[in-house]
């Protein structure tokens, strides 16, 4: 059976602890950002501008920026021009405005999340190519601490704990 090896930070040198700080923080800043994107969503996936037209749809999850952007146009557009219908009548209260079984506080919601996880795609991307150029220089000490420990350096990229 492998003995555990302990080793503690202090015994690192200044440039593997240098290391190993920076593996942690964008390991957590890749964490923050996967979380944030596993957000719930109150709407359908799919816009349709015409309901009755499947040819009309857009798969939201799949779409870029300028896409969710039109789409947040229309729904402003229609909502307006429901809005300005029930002035034009005079109108106190009437129901709220829904498209496809939403409202447009739902849709506006949903389509900032899908424009937060693009930009924080670029930020993950980034993030999980630093993380591995970082592990890819390790020093010799630490990797050997690693392998005794049955730790892969690659999984230092994912979930895995350093163990000092």
């Amino acid at each position: 059976m492998a003995k555990e090896i302990a080793i503690k930070r202090d015994d690192l040198s200044p440039i593997a602890k240098q290391l190993l700080e920076e593996i942690k923080s964008n390991k957590e800043k890749l964490n923050e950002l996967l979380n944030k994107n596993e957000r719930k969503f109150n709407v359908t996936r799919d816009f349709y501008y015409n309901p009755s037209n499947p040819n009309s749809s857009v798969e939201l999850e799949n779409a870029n920026l300028k896409t969710l952007i039109e789409v947040a146009a229309f729904i402003n557009e229609k909502k307006k021009n429901y809005d300005d219908a029930a002035e034009l009548f005079e109108l106190k209260q009437y129901p709220e405005w829904i498209w496809m079984g939403f409202t447009w506080n739902q849709w506006i919601e949903d389509i900032k999340i899908h424009i937060s996880q693009i930009d924080s795609q670029k930020q993950i991307s980034d993030l999980q190519k630093r993380l591995r150029q970082l592990t890819n220089v390790l020093p010799e000490e630490v990797k050997i601490v690693l392998a005794l420990n049955g730790i892969e350096i690659s999984s230092l990229e994912d979930e895995a704990q350093i163990p000092f």
